[in-house]
């Protein structure tokens, strides 16, 4: 069996490495839902991506308690409850998948010039496959913004811009120490 075309398999790469980056994202979240709900949120997410991240969190708006105190937001010892020891090698493997991809993207763009990107921008126009991924993307975008700003306003006094870039914002996010 011939593998698939570099870039296809690129961005297919690029959304299941970002995706596979949410589970700490959603573990650190005080509104989460159940810790069982939310890793077959993940799981349900790494073969179907937004079709399960968008309920998941319209669920976690609705039927999430608020916390009502700033000792809710944080843990006894007075620190948000990121783990790092989860975090990092998250951020390492989905770093490593991205990387990956941006290479196969570079070296298809360099041996077949323009073509594969025709080929690829065709299917996605005419492939809802295709065109599903590429808006699993932007969603991705929107639902890391919306999860890590929820997270840094109720955990973190800084305001940092750069959790709202696609992608890099998450990996910063997780090699955080504090």
């Amino acid at each position: 069996m011939p593998s698939p075309p570099a870039l296809r398999l690129a961005l297919f790469n690029f959304a299941e490495a970002w995706v596979f980056a949410f589970l700490p994202l959603m573990q650190n979240d005080k509104r989460k839902l159940p810790t069982p709900v939310v890793v077959l949120t993940w799981v349900g997410a790494l073969g179907l991506t937004n079709a399960f991240l968008a309920p998941y969190l319209a669920f976690r708006e609705i039927f999430s308690p608020v916390p009502s105190s700033p000792t809710d937001i944080v843990d006894d010892d007075g620190t948000n409850n990121k783990n790092q020891l989860i975090s990092t090698p998250f951020a390492i493997i989905a770093s490593t998948v991205v990387g990956y991809a941006l290479l196969q993207t570079i070296i298809a763009t360099f041996t077949s010039g323009s073509q594969e990107w025709i080929d690829f921008s065709s299917l996605v126009q005419t492939d809802r496959t295709y065109l599903a991924f590429c808006v699993d993307l932007v969603l991705f975008g929107s639902f890391q913004s919306f999860l890590i700003n929820k997270i840094v306003n109720e955990n973190e006094s800084d305001d940092t811009m750069i959790y709202n870039v696609p992608f890099v914002g998450l990996m910063v996010w997780l090699l955080r120490t504090t």
